[in-house]
């Protein structure tokens, strides 16, 4: 372990204002360590003098890189960002440039603040302006008007290693003495190439602040990250944890110019979807190229096979996402390709947005009791679908020229359809077969006024002893707190249920008058109702795993259909619903949202993991104007989303026309 420092390891990383008293500090503290080396080799210490030894590197790492790290508090904006707490404390930030530049976690601004004051090691304070983010790593940089400051010296990335000491520092508790947490680094190119990870405690009161290592440089700018990406909160739940991510300060050097001038980064896209990236694929095989993207453009094709990105063998989807994820919107790139036996190399300008996607809708709800072939169950009225004359009881047999087997394959044609694009239809009504041109229109937000429930086949398979219906209570496999469930009472494995998870607004799993609300809906159209509660009254991101826990002990219990899951929420647990079902789209395809808030950023249309929203207030809602304006990022986003303005919310039971719309509404989630 290196616990000396030379003098010229020091240069550059303060200002000459800074440098001299540093030099006296520096060189004192190397003749105490020099003292004890050079008296008492390192193999004939005794623990007690190690531990000292080792606590004296800490000390002078952190003397040499404190400087560097300042205080930042905000003040005014949003009480909440997603369902964290925001702006309740001050955090921290990294001094990257002489001249007042200083990187911080984006995390730190999450709440849109009205104001942001710096505070320096020496106790000045200053007003920050937000000049620029990188939205890749979720970093944020600041200008205040100072100059001859400390400049944070960055390490090498090619001499980390793993295992080595990683110090984190903040500065928050106290202006004069940084927040100190010791570990290791614990892993390089963490969260697809973005960052290393370390086991130090790392916690909103130091994002922002700075890794170091035993030599005082600043290895990362500390940045709470998830490795399915997100906004400025993704992974602020692992906390404290022993998980905890730092970007590398020598990979953001070579954008500050760029974000000095006031211009956001972009992660780059390619505007590709490949065949089962969310499993261990072992060749990426193209199952979509994105429309007016990168990929087209290059001249990708669907059934292309890519071997090499930027002259790297890759075989599976996390190894080009590992190569591809620390690459910025405006860099070129280039892969090499098998199309069906011939090798072909293309290049491509990554961007950092694509066009909104949107599948085109033919206008069928398909049989779920005849899974085995593409059965109608119900057409959608002024609908393609309708147009072309279909029925109930017809049976596609074909799309688009392509066989088709179970509704899954039809979605998947229709899913590379754009709304207005034309493709070929046959089906058979009896004995005879028709055929017929289809323009695809766009998925609409309307709920049909009329919806016959699916009635199940006679021969029916029976729940297996021990599997309960109706109201029951149940624990998630490791936690002690208790759901409650509504099963319907003729349940059969044969039908594949829809899944309601409710997320309570209190410690109450599922209140009486949510319960009777959804009974009768549950028996009609073959819903299954699950409640939860919080662990601590309120909903935080911690209780995600809780959730997901929970919709597999449904999953193992019943059938489900994973088609028609849907998050239920009201009020105050409404941005958990979002934080859930952005964060985790292939789990959570729906969202009910009654009274609660609409996060004005609506998420990226996913192409492989369509997802649905139905959001509905009362006329007394004073946020209503809010919700309106929310709503238009969604529908700019091409996501399908109902709304519904109720006379009264608090009153709707039941019987109610609104209830029974929302029931049809879940009953229509696999319409294609």
């Amino acid at each position: 372990m290196q616990i000396l420092l030379s003098r010229n390891q020091c240069t550059g990383m303060f200002s000459s204002a800074f440098q001299k008293s540093y030099d006296v500090m520096l060189l004192a503290s190397v003749g105490v360590l020099l003292a004890c080396c050079t008296t008492s080799p390192l193999s004939a210490q005794s623990p007690q003098e190690l531990a000292a030894a080792e606590e004296q590197a800490f000390r002078e790492a952190v003397v040499l890189a404190a400087p560097c790290v300042v205080r930042i508090e905000t003040v005014g904006g949003l009480e909440l960002s997603g369902e964290v707490s925001a702006g309740r404390g001050p955090t921290s930030g990294v001094i990257v440039g002489a001249d007042g530049w200083i990187l911080s976690s984006s995390f730190n601004f999450s709440n849109r603040p009205v104001s942001i004051v710096v505070t320096l090691e020496d106790g000045r304070k200053f007003a920050a302006r937000q000049i620029a983010q990188d939205q890749s790593r979720l970093l944020t940089l600041l200008k205040i008007e100072a100059v001859e400051l400390p400049v944070a010296q960055p390490a090498p990335l090619d001499q980390v290693r793993v295992g080595q000491w990683g110090i984190a520092l903040g500065r928050t508790f106290d202006v004069a003495t940084p927040n100190v947490s010791v570990g290791i680094v614990s892993a390089l190119g963490r969260i697809w190439g973005k960052a290393l990870q370390t086991d130090a405690k790392i916690s909103p009161v130091n994002y922002g602040g700075a890794l170091i290592d035993l030599e005082g440089r600043v290895l990362g700018v500390l940045a709470p990250l998830a490795p399915d990406g997100g906004d400025e909160t993704a992974g602020v739940e692992w906390y404290d944890s022993g998980i905890g991510f730092a970007i590398p300060l020598a990979d953001v050097l070579p954008k500050l110019d760029q974000l000095k001038e006031g211009k956001d980064l972009f992660p780059g896209l390619m505007g590709v979807n490949f065949r089962g990236e969310r499993g261990p694929t072992e060749q990426l095989v193209i199952e979509r190229v994105r429309y007016r993207s990168p990929a087209e453009e290059a001249g990708l094709k669907t059934g292309d096979r890519v071997t090499k990105f930027n002259g790297l063998s890759v075989e599976r989807y996390s190894e080009l996402r590992q190569q591809l994820g620390n690459k910025y919107a405006g860099e070129s790139i280039s892969l090499e390709v098998v199309r069906e036996t011939k090798p072909l190399t293309v290049s491509m300008t990554l961007i950092d947005k694509l066009p909104a996607y949107e599948a085109g809708f033919l206008g069928i709800l398909p049989k779920r009791a005849s899974p085995e072939e593409v059965a109608v169950r119900f057409v959608y009225p002024d609908s393609p679908a309708a147009q072309a004359g279909l029925q109930a009881g017809d049976v596609i047999q074909t799309a688009d020229g392509q066989p088709l087997k179970t509704p899954a394959d039809l979605a998947s044609v229709l899913s590379h359809q754009l709304p207005g694009e034309t493709f070929s239809l046959t089906w058979k009504r009896g004995e005879q077969t028709q055929t017929a041109e289809i323009t695809a229109a766009s998925l609409p937000n309307t709920v049909p006024e009329s919806l016959v429930s699916e009635v199940f086949p006679e021969n029916a398979a029976k729940p297996p002893e021990g599997i309960a219906t109706g109201r029951l209570t149940a624990t998630v496999p490791g936690y002690e707190r208790e759901l409650v469930a509504y099963v319907p009472t003729d349940y059969s494995p044969d039908m594949p249920c829809g899944l309601i998870i409710a997320l309570a607004t209190g410690t109450d799993p599922l209140d009486a008058q949510t319960l009777k609300a959804w009974q009768v809906h549950c028996d009609q159209r073959n819903l299954i109702l699950v409640g939860l509660s919080p662990e601590n009254r309120t909903w935080q991101p911690n209780d995600s795993e809780y959730v997901h826990n929970a919709l597999l002990w449904a999953k193992q219990t019943y059938s489900v259909d994973p088609r028609r899951v849907a998050l239920l929420a009201k009020e105050s647990s409404a941005l958990m619903a979002w934080l859930l079902a952005f964060r985790s789209k292939e789990n959570f395809p729906a969202v009910i949202v009654l009274e609660g808030a609409i996060p004005p950023k609506a998420p990226e249309g996913d192409p492989n993991h369509r997802q649905q929203f139905y959001v509905g207030w009362s006329k007394a809602d004073p946020k209503g104007a809010d919700h309106r304006e929310a709503i238009e990022a969604y529908k700019s986003a091409k996501l399908p989303i109902t709304v519904k303005e109720f006379e009264s919310l608090p009153e709707i039971g039941p019987g109610s026309e609104e209830m029974s719309e929302a029931a049809r509404w879940l009953d229509s989630l696999d319409r294609i």
